[in-house]
């Protein structure tokens, strides 16, 4: 799917019917202005892949340098020929407009989970920026499915820094599984007897009660084909996933280092 500049299109169209009009009351056109607009149009329906509207301008161009006697009188029906292709090519097309608040999700010129997140756990690159695109598409089931995978980095990381080793059978790579074997160590390293006040102990186990909460309202949901996300859920969860992995960020990157 392209990224359209659909205010370019409305210049280009208005300037082509202004070339129209000119070329109808002028004997000696400026050539080189038309042509100056009709490459900008020729950019755009390239990138479009409208074949046949390129290949009406390449006749243009060529018949306004290349052919004695060219004339206003016979560049207008090659301009006609011009707009009719340009219609009919975008009839076969589908535009979709996102609204001006959810164009941010969108167009992402700052990483939605803050510089931190991108720079310690790079591998959910993708999957944040998808959620936040198919949220601005109004995907928001896929959009909260982009966002729930993101956490995966993030377990895998907490268990990394606790020592744990990466799980090499397919039954032990699930969120139940990695989140037992995560608990188990907080609970050898700091006894819930002894308390957690402060420091690392405070940390994860902090980090895990947030892990654990989200499995199965949401991880295990998502998975399921009865349950779909509103807009608003698919926003809500996106916040909630961005707070836990903005919170490891700034204690340890996606290999788990520091180590605890």
């Amino acid at each position: 799917m392209l990224k359209y500049d659909a205010s370019a299109f409305c210049r280009i169209s208005s300037v082509l019917g202004q070339a129209l009009v000119i070329l109808r009351h002028s004997k000696d056109p400026d050539w080189g202005s038309l042509a100056a607009t009709l490459g900008e149009l020729q950019r755009e329906a390239d990138r479009m892949g409208m074949a046949s509207v390129v290949k009406v301008l390449l006749r243009i161009k060529e018949h306004m340098f290349e052919t004695p006697g060219a004339s206003s009188a016979s560049v207008q029906p090659m301009l006609s020929e011009l707009y009719n292709r340009l219609r009919d090519e975008l009839e076969e097309m589908l535009f979709l407009q996102v609204e001006a608040a959810q164009a941010p999700f969108y167009s992402q010129s700052n990483p939605l989970f803050g510089a931190v997140v991108a720079e310690q756990f790079p591998s959910v690159t993708y999957e944040v920026e998808e959620a936040g695109r198919c949220l601005a598409l109004e995907r928001s089931t896929a959009s909260a499915f982009h966002s729930i995978r993101c956490l995966e980095a993030g377990i895998r990381a907490i268990a990394r820094s606790l020592g744990i080793s990466d799980p090499t059978r397919g039954a032990e790579r699930s969120w139940g599984s990695t989140l037992k074997a995560i608990k188990a160590e907080i609970d050898r390293r700091w006894p819930a007897n002894t308390g957690r006040m402060g420091g690392d102990a405070r940390f994860f186990d902090e980090v895990y009660g947030a892990l654990a909460g989200m499995q199965n309202p949401y991880r295990n949901a998502t998975m399921h084909l009865d349950d779909k996300y509103t807009g608003e859920e698919a926003r809500h969860l996106m916040e909630l996933v961005r707070g836990i992995m903005g919170m490891l960020a700034n204690r340890m990157n996606e290999r788990g280092q520091p180590q605890a």
